[in-house]
C-alpha cells in the first residue's frame, strides 16, 4: 500500500464564515481526486447529485486554476486519473479547493499536513481522525 497523507478539510467560502466545520482525514497518497470527492461527500452526508470541481488557489475568492479541466465541463472523469500525490505538495501558500454544487456553492479548503506516513495495516482508509462542528444540511442555508 502507498503512503498515507493527512488532509485538513474546512468549510470555506461564505458558508465557512457562518459556521465552523473541520475534518482531518487520512487517505492514501495514490487516491484520486475523484476518491477525495466521494470521501468528502460521505463525510458530510451530502447527496452526490451536483457537479463539482477542484481548484488550486490562495483563497476561496480567487480560486485560481481548475485542476484538470475537462474538454466537456460536464465530464468529471478526469479527476479519477489524478492522484493526490501529484497535487501535493502545493507551492507557497496555495490551497486545494473542492467546489460542490455551483448553485449553492459548497466550497471546502483542503490542506495537507507535512509529511507522509506508513499505513496502519489494521486501519481502513480513508478515515476521519479529527473533527469539529456538526455537518451542515446540504439544502439548508
Amino acid at each position: 500500500m502507498t503512503e498515507i497523507l493527512t488532509l485538513e478539510i474546512r468549510l470555506s467560502g461564505w458558508r465557512g464564515r457562518m459556521r465552523e466545520w473541520y475534518r482531518a482525514i487520512e487517505i492514501p497518497a495514490d487516491a484520486s481526486l475523484e476518491d477525495l470527492h466521494y470521501t468528502i461527500q460521505d463525510i458530510v452526508k451530502f447527496d452526490d447529485d451536483h457537479m463539482y470541481s477542484f481548484y488550486v488557489g490562495r483563497n476561496w475568492r480567487r480560486l485560481g486554476n481548475e485542476v484538470a479541466k475537462a474538454a466537456n465541463p460536464y465530464d468529471e472523469s478526469d479527476y479519477a486519473e489524478i492522484p493526490l500525490n501529484r497535487i501535493y505538495p502545493l507551492e507557497g501558500k496555495d490551497r486545494l479547493y473542492y467546489w460542490f454544487d455551483f448553485g449553492d456553492d459548497w466550497i471546502f479548503e483542503i490542506t495537507c499536513r507535512r509529511g507522509k506516513k506508513a499505513p496502519d495495516k489494521r486501519a481502513k482508509y480513508p478515515r476521519v481522525i479529527e473533527k469539529r462542528g456538526r455537518n451542515p444540511g446540504q439544502y439548508s442555508r
